[in-house]
């Protein structure tokens, strides 16, 4: 869109704006994005302070608390749980009470009715054991009786071992426990919730209160700092029906939508930016709206202003007709 134009009763004027450049868009939409992700951390920081002071939440992180200690892979650390691998590996223990500490946490784990109603934790626990090899492809358990134990090998191969069942299975299987897995979805499913609440509010922020902040040209903070407006198909400043139709299609689709749909509508606007020769993007093609480069000229809020500014050039024109040349001999 190189030329647009004004429109008032019987008149017509041409105003001519150059398309936004595409780089200049792009960086603006990167500010305007981490500037909506500030927001949104922020806030959500914020909103898990109070969460964690509500009691119906405390009950849940209380409960968990207590499973993961009854369970033996967890041991208190202040406040909070630790793993107990994450807790012996900043403590000073050797191997050899390191492997002690893991297996003995392992064994009782394995048969902790909590978890297990029957003896496949156990058994699969035997079969890792069994097929477990140093770096030279030595079998390092044994079968003695019914369970395969250790072979001599050193303690840091043995820690290693433990270490890893804790962390890769064991630590796992606490989700057998139907009232940790019910507590875990909820505490997830609160924490998806108030991190989709701040997003709202960061977007909001960043794409529809700053353009009413930023009358003119309505525009964005990454709009205002690369000098490009958004302009009616009027070439004046959007209305606000428009804008406030233009925002809704934004939040609901830019937004919500996108969230739900792993960002397809976000991608196919901006396809359509790139392949369109006005450069239009799907919430621009549907509210016939359009982004200009206004580096050297303003966008007019209204053709009154236009008409306005329009005659005071006139005027300038027809006062300069008043001033000669003169030979200053």
């Amino acid at each position: 869109m190189n030329e647009t134009i004004l429109e008032k009763s019987e008149e017509y004027t041409d105003v001519e704006y150059t398309n936004a450049p595409l780089h200049k868009r792009w960086f603006a939409g990167i500010i305007d994005i981490f500037v909506m992700a500030i927001i949104a951390l922020l806030l959500y920081g914020l909103s898990m302070i109070v969460t964690e002071k509500v009691p119906a939440y405390q009950k849940l992180s209380t409960e968990n608390d207590k499973i993961q200690l009854d369970s033996g892979l967890y041991v208190k650390d202040g406040d909070k749980n630790r793993l107990l691998t994450f807790y012996l590996d900043d403590s000073e223990k050797t191997d050899k009470e390191k492997k002690e500490a893991y297996s003995k946490a392992l064994d009782e784990f394995y048969v902790n009715s909590l978890f297990f109603e029957d003896d496949r934790g156990s058994v699969s626990y035997q079969e890792r054991k069994k097929a477990a090899v140093d770096d030279k492809s030595n079998l390092v358990f044994v079968l003695s009786g019914t369970e395969y134990v250790e072979n001599g090998y050193s303690d840091t191969i043995y820690c290693s071992f433990y270490k890893n069942e804790i962390e890769k299975y064991a630590s796992a299987q606490l989700s057998l426990n139907s009232k940790y897995s019910d507590n875990n979805r909820m505490i997830v499913i609160v924490s998806i919730a108030e991190l989709f609440i701040c997003g709202a509010f960061g977007f909001s922020f960043s794409f529809i209160l700053m353009p009413l902040f930023i009358k003119r040209g309505r525009r964005t903070i990454g709009m205002y700092l690369f000098k490009i407006s958004l302009i009616g198909v009027d070439a004046l400043n959007v209305r606000g029906k428009t804008l406030v139709a233009r925002n809704l299609l934004l939040f609901f689709v830019g937004y919500v939508f996108s969230v739900f749909t792993v960002l397809i509508p976000l991608i196919v606007s901006i396809t359509m930016m790139h392949l369109f020769k006005t450069h239009q993007d799907f919430f621009d093609y549907i509210t016939n709206t359009y982004v200009v480069d206004t580096t050297k000229q303003d966008v007019y809020l209204d053709f009154y202003e236009y008409d306005s500014r329009k005659g005071m050039k006139k005027e300038a024109s027809i006062e300069k007709v008043d001033f000669k040349l003169t030979d200053r001999n």
